[in-house]
């Protein structure tokens, strides 16, 4: 009989921990902001339209939380102070034996990654058409990517980075994985749908901005 074997975690320095782990925190707080937006624009349109002749998909991120791990230690005889020393990112636990993860859109292009005859492409358009919301509502300054779904709950639970144009902000606020020039190129290879063109948004190569200037691909 084997013997499972116990799992460790290694951990940063805590101050590199905690800076990590905040811009993991925020990269959450801005995402779900977001797509609560996309929702809101979404319920005014179809008070003013009227009734949607499709099925919106309901979908949500993980709720998650910055959590501070603290220990007493002895300063003098008879006296403790709490100190801290580690960081953790708090998340919804997802049950796997309910779904399967399904990366429907990649942060280095705007396709979702889906062909149009697979069963769950209608929530990759879904999906393509939030990021044409947040890009066309923000002047061309922001939208979620990539999305990871697991089907069955419509938990959204991958979201490492968000794109930007303003290259100061892509250092400060976002995780790893934000790649500035899939960013500029997402008006050209954004393709409107169903749900694009009954809300009316715009066209999008109407809003093509000159790209920012980048030394690298990837920004931090």
């Amino acid at each position: 009989m084997s013997i499972p074997q116990k799992i460790t975690y290694g951990h940063f320095a805590y101050d590199a921990e905690l800076d990590k782990t905040l811009v993991e925190a925020n990269v959450i707080y801005w995402v779900t902001s977001l797509l609560y937006h996309s929702y809101a624009f979404i319920a005014q349109i179809i008070s003013t339209k009227g009734n949607l002749p499709f099925d919106i998909p309901k979908i949500h991120f993980i709720n998650a939380g910055l959590g501070i791990a603290q220990e007493s230690i002895a300063v003098k005889a008879g006296v403790k102070a709490g100190t801290v020393h580690k960081a953790y990112l708090l998340e919804e636990f997802i049950d796997k034996s309910n779904g399967e993860f399904i990366k429907f859109i990649n942060n280095g292009s705007a396709v979702p990654l889906l062909e149009k005859d697979e069963p769950l492409y209608q929530i990759a358009e879904f999906i393509s058409f939030t990021q044409h919301i947040q890009y066309e509502n923000t002047g061309a300054l922001i939208m979620t990517s990539p999305y990871v779904l697991i089907f069955m709950l419509c938990t959204l639970s991958d979201c490492d980075n968000f794109g930007s144009r303003t290259l100061k902000d892509r250092i400060s606020l976002f995780g790893d994985g934000n790649i500035g020039k899939a960013f500029d190129k997402f008006p050209n290879e954004h393709v409107c749908s169903k749900y694009c063109k009954w809300f009316s948004l715009s066209d999008l190569a109407s809003m093509l901005i000159p790209p920012l200037s980048f030394e690298d691909e990837e920004v931090a």
